[in-house]
């Protein structure tokens, strides 16, 4: 891992004044010296583990930089990617430009092992599934998911399920547009993907 991972150690944030928030940031301090001495040991998921309790207890957006980390080391380039733009977009002007250039570095590291799917489905209100997992309508324009191959699931009351297989490659955008077919008419479904540009 980088040099850079050593910033791991910062400080999770000041006590509030009542009690039972005392006791919360102490126990998120706790659990981020716990994610420290995991990830300092290559045990990436105990370290993952830590952090997001840590950042369950006590929301410090630092804490956002060092969830990532985790994901990165583990391979898991979505959710890495995610937490580090959550990480720039929350931390505003308290990130320094130092540490800003450091993600955006590593997210520009991590581009080619993702890529996007844009989804079209009719009827417009079906309900679409990525490799398990429902779309909502505000990410099927551009839903980042990791390179390979990834099942599409199209359904909708009255109508005959469909699925696709889409492969998608490093830095680039497959456009899938799926009809469903009414339940019992003759004829098959639209659908299909292609490469887009990268994005």
């Amino acid at each position: 891992m980088r040099a850079s991972v050593f910033c791991l150690a910062v400080v999770v944030g000041t006590a509030p004044a009542r009690a039972a928030a005392e006791e919360s940031v102490d126990r998120a301090r706790e659990l981020f010296v716990q994610g420290v001495e995991a990830f300092q040991a290559e045990d990436y998921d105990g370290a993952l583990t830590s952090f997001e309790a840590s950042y369950t207890a006590n929301p410090v957006n630092s804490v956002l930089y060092n969830i990532a980390m985790c994901q990165r080391a583990l391979f898991h380039y979505v959710d890495s990617i995610q937490s580090f733009e959550r990480y720039l977009s929350a931390g505003g002007d308290r990130i320094s430009e130092d540490r800003r250039s450091e993600v955006r570095e590593l997210l520009e590291d991590m581009a080619g092992q993702v890529g996007r799917i844009r989804l079209s489905v009719d009827p417009g209100d079906a309900e679409l599934v990525v490799d398990g997992d429902a779309v909502p309508a505000d990410q099927r324009d551009a839903l980042l998911v990791a390179t390979g191959l990834h099942p599409v699931v199209a359904r909708a009351p009255g109508h005959d399920e469909t699925e696709r297989e889409v492969e998608v490659q490093g830095g680039r955008v497959v456009e899938v547009s799926i009809r469903l077919r009414p339940t019992g008419s003759v004829g098959g479904g639209g659908g299909g993907g292609g490469g887009g540009g990268g994005g």
